[in-house]
């Protein structure tokens, strides 16, 4: 009987629907396959790899071994691998005897399956951009759909032949809402309290309570202290007390106040750094500062700078990358792309440390307990601080409103040309919200230093490429029609740069304009990703500089969070910069109530009363309702006017 080849096979599998196979998926099926049987002699290890091949990665695998590749995609029947797996011949078996490995039956076939597929590799999932899965089709069942999350978590459930659990009984979720947020049961008080609690709003209103409790950042800053290896004592030698409690202040104040986790990072790593720092994220940055220690008198110094040095990048790794960078310490990582050259270059971003590397560590900031104490105050509802400031919001809004009825407005007529509205965005400090960022700190500084308005100007000096930075600020820089965006700019005469660029980041970085020499190569000249609109300027004076938007890609519509300002080489201050746009004021909110009412129709977050007035026909309206909704425009939406108004209206 003659036998088919093995493509005759993967042919007619594929034109029979009713056998056909589900297809393979590398990392699942095929990976666990290869790192079991294969990756111990065709590994990432060079010391024990064999015969040059290489089969951890997609470019060994096809790579030409002699006239022959161990996987031909699409074509396992002049694959190697595959040759080698089906063999009979004891020497060229694969796996070898002796390895006393042994692939299934079932294995071959998934092997040969995924080679006919294309053989395609796989990135691990922890290297993969992250992105939103498709929300899967499933059935309503018991109530259990809440969320998105519940759909995927049914999806797999059903596939699995499961179906959820029963939802579990009051008694049940009060213990299990106590040892999550708390790490201890409720008092019998507490739970009378809730289980008496018949309305469909007790769960959530128990687990606000239970947020509120300072107990809450106790809980929770356990496993973080684990994972900085927080402790009191410097662990080496004689392990002598070690001052660090503020650190685990902050942490229980962080989770307490709900501090946003990219700002809880900026200030572990690099509290110290941020300009103006208060107290809180110099203290912040003592995490650089949590580790063993020795006051050992024969140590020697530059020893332990490496020790420490070598340390603080495997927590780092652990902790902020969530990788195992202490590997490549001593070789390149042989599963996860981490070089030991990466592993060094990390090493010296700590290497600027000021610390005795020896002997006992005084703590070298001294942190008021009043600060420390108010710091661990959680944000709670029933705060003494919060309600007198809601108080006193309360009875402005309460006055401006009654002086905004009394104000005279006039609608803006059709026939009223546009005006060009300038909206400063920074000055004398980053925006609202905004993260302070750069190779070096943001540095500001007075008169008789070079300012342009404000008190403040800011100043950087470079030999080569340096920027200053910021991103993240609320509210954003919104983008109009033909909107310019300027910044003011003073050159060293002694030392002028030899460019200078602005960058805005829309959600990318992507927008620059730059002036001089094309030093900078982000981008692509010629394009919105770096756009070049002149000469530099002349030098020892304030020159504006202006950008139009569209020129750099920026779209009506758009709003800015970020600016960064960039130079090459020199001495460069900037001051005074934000964005001129030209305004219709019959169609623009901040000009026209009816623009606003038009806009805000059906908007969720205005008080009820302006919402209901609203939602009533303009030629409807009682005089009730319009004096209600002209106060409130005038109070809290239209242009500032100039006098007394104004400024209370910019304190509310």
């Amino acid at each position: 009987m003659k036998i088919p080849s093995l493509n005759y096979i993967f042919i007619l599998a594929a034109v029979l629907p009713a056998v056909a196979l589900a297809k393979v998926d590398f990392t699942q099926d095929v990976r666990p396959i290869l790192s079991e049987t294969c990756f111990q002699c065709h590994g990432p290890d060079k010391k024990t790899r064999k015969a040059k091949l290489r089969l951890d990665l997609a470019d060994g695998a096809t790579a030409d071994l002699g006239g022959y590749q161990a996987v031909v995609p699409g074509k396992p029947g002049e694959s190697e691998l595959v040759t080698r797996i089906v063999t009979k011949d004891e020497d060229d078996h694969m796996p070898p005897k002796k390895s006393g490995k042994k692939l299934t039956n079932a294995q071959i076939d998934t092997l040969k399956q995924w080679i006919a597929e294309g053989g395609k590799y796989e990135t691990h999932w922890a290297y993969r951009p992250v992105t939103k899965p498709k929300l899967p089709a499933v059935q309503k069942k018991d109530s259990f759909l809440r969320n998105e999350v519940d759909q995927l978590l049914l999806n797999h459930i059903s596939k699995a032949g499961f179906k959820p659990s029963a939802e579990a009984g009051k008694s049940t979720l009060l213990r299990r809402l106590y040892l999550d947020l708390l790490g201890v049961p409720p008092t019998p008080q507490e739970a009378n309290a809730f289980l008496k609690d018949s309305s469909d709003q007790g769960y959530g209103k128990l687990v606000d309570h239970l947020l509120d409790d300072p107990r809450f950042g106790e809980r929770m800053a356990v496993h973080w202290l684990d994972l900085v290896r927080f402790a009191d004592t410097a662990g080496y030698h004689s392990d002598n007390f070690m001052e660090v409690s503020s650190y685990r202040d902050y942490v229980i104040g962080a989770f307490n106040q709900n501090l946003p986790y990219d700002q809880f990072v900026i200030e572990n790593i690099a509290g110290d750094l941020i300009p103006e720092a208060t107290p809180m994220q110099k203290v912040a940055s003592g995490y650089n500062r949590l580790l063993q220690t020795t006051e050992e008198g024969g140590a020697q110094a530059d020893e332990y700078v490496t020790i420490y040095q070598a340390d603080r990048v495997r927590n780092f790794g652990n902790v902020w990358l969530a990788a195992t960078t202490g590997c490549a310490q001593c070789h390149d990582h042989k599963y996860d792309p981490i070089t030991t050259k990466d592993f060094y270059s990390l090493a010296a971003f700590f290497a600027d440390i000021k610390e005795k590397v020896l002997g006992r560590r005084a703590p070298n900031f001294k942190l008021p307990s009043a600060t420390a104490n108010k710091w661990l105050v959680p944000v709670q509802k029933d705060n003494e601080e919060l309600i007198a400031i809601k108080k006193q919001h309360e009875s402005l809004a309460k006055d401006l409103l009654s002086k905004a009825s009394k104000l005279p407005y006039e609608e803006p007529r059709g026939d009223k040309k546009p005006e060009p509205v300038e909206k400063v965005w920074i000055e004398d400090a980053v925006p609202e919200g905004g993260r302070a960022q750069g190779n070096s700190p943001w540095k500001f500084v007075s008169k008789p230093e070079p300012v342009f308005s404000g008190q403040k100007a800011t100043v950087r000096e470079a030999g080569g490429l340096s920027q200053h930075f910021f991103d993240g600020a609320n509210p954003k820089l919104p983008i109009g029609k033909n909107t310019k965006l300027f910044a003011h700019v003073y050159l060293d005469t002694l030392t002028p740069p030899k460019q200078i660029m602005l960058q805005f980041n829309d959600g990318s970085w992507e927008h620059r304009a730059y002036w001089g020499d094309s030093k900078i190569n982000w981008g692509k000249d010629g394009t919105v990703s770096r756009r070049k609109m002149g000469p530099l300027p002349e030098t020892g004076k304030w020159v504006k500089l202006e950008v139009d938007a569209s020129h750099v890609g920026l779209k009506p519509g758009a709003h800015l969070n970020g600016w960064a300002f960039s130079q090459f080489g020199g001495k460069v201050y900037w001051d005074k910069a934000g964005a001129v746009t030209v305004v219709d004021p019959t169609k623009d909110p901040a000009f026209s109530q009816k623009a606003w009412a038009a806009q805000n129709k059906n908007a969720k977050d205005l008080p009820s009363n302006v919402q209901a007035a609203l939602k009533i026909a303009e030629n409807k309206r009682n005089d009730d309702q319009k004096t209600l909704l002209r106060s409130h425009y005038l109070a809290f939406v239209h242009q500032p006017t100039s006098g007394k108004f104004a400024k209370e209206k910019d304190a509310l």
